[in-house]
């Protein structure tokens, strides 16, 4: 960035209330009203099972924001406010401050980026700025380049709500919604809670406060060797960041069923 744009993002920051060294943290979350709106012609349905609804992220906002961070929430054309108040969370997304340049600019100096996995986390991707991917969408395709937790969104079967294994999830890898319907998998969103967890897990990894246990280191041991002999795995993933793994706290509550 030149140092005119650096000024025009900092000038940005001043105007919201932030003092210098404070953190944000981006929110960005899909939903189907973006594609909708800016390509009417087509029909995006096949996407909507990636949509997740903004109030599930209420509580991880409140978390961060309680902690001292900023939360930014990013976005150009959203279905919902995020609806919460206080003073360090910002709804950018439907403020007239919104620009291209800030959408850029903001994803490029976060602390760390929350996400469900679309286009505009790229730019954070770039610039690698941590993320977390919550309510994510083949568990096989997760991105495992960079320092990212991930927790993927519950499947379970239609016929007896048990969940789906990790090799049936495997099994079942599609980016076609329609897929799951036809194939009797319900798709679900995660609660605020387990949404929360990741997002406190990765902010108490980048501050040195997070405490892992020989069992944890396992379990993300187990995960990856499970993934790596699946036979798609090479079509999928190149190198793994040492610090790419599943929420600790998802893999300790689905042990027992997950593998």
């Amino acid at each position: 960035f030149s140092s005119q744009e650096r000024q025009v993002g900092e000038e940005y920051l001043q105007k919201i209330g932030m003092a210098y060294g404070d953190r944000y943290i981006c929110l960005v979350v899909r939903d189907h009203t973006y594609l909708s709106q800016t390509y009417e012609d087509h029909d995006w349905s096949y996407h909507d099972f990636r949509d997740t609804k903004i109030e599930s992220y209420e509580a991880a906002v409140v978390a961060l924001a309680e902690r001292g961070y900023w939360v930014l929430r990013m976005g150009k054309v959203v279905h919902r406010r995020l609806s919460v108040d206080h003073p360090r969370v910002v709804d950018y997304a439907t403020s007239t401050h919104r620009s291209d340049f800030l959408d850029i600019w903001l994803m490029a100096h976060c602390y760390f980026t929350i996400s469900t996995g679309l286009g505009l986390d790229s730019i954070a991707d770039i610039f690698r700025r941590p993320m977390v991917f919550v309510n994510y969408l083949p568990v096989l395709d997760l991105e495992a380049w960079g320092r990212f937790i991930t927790v993927p969104k519950p499947l379970s079967w239609v016929s007896n709500h048990k969940p789906l294994t990790l090799q049936e999830q495997l099994k079942h890898t599609s980016l076609n919604g329609h897929y799951y319907k036809e194939n009797g998998i319900q798709v679900d969103e995660l609660n605020p809670s387990e949404i929360t967890e990741p997002v406190l897990e990765m902010e108490a990894r980048l501050s040195g406060s997070w405490e892992e246990t020989d069992e944890d280191i396992e379990l993300h041991k187990k995960f990856w060797s499970k993934l790596r002999q699946w036979p798609n795995f090479s079509k999928y993933h190149g190198w793994i960041h040492p610090e790419a793994r599943l929420g600790t706290h998802y893999l300790r509550r689905s042990k027992d069923w997950f593998f």
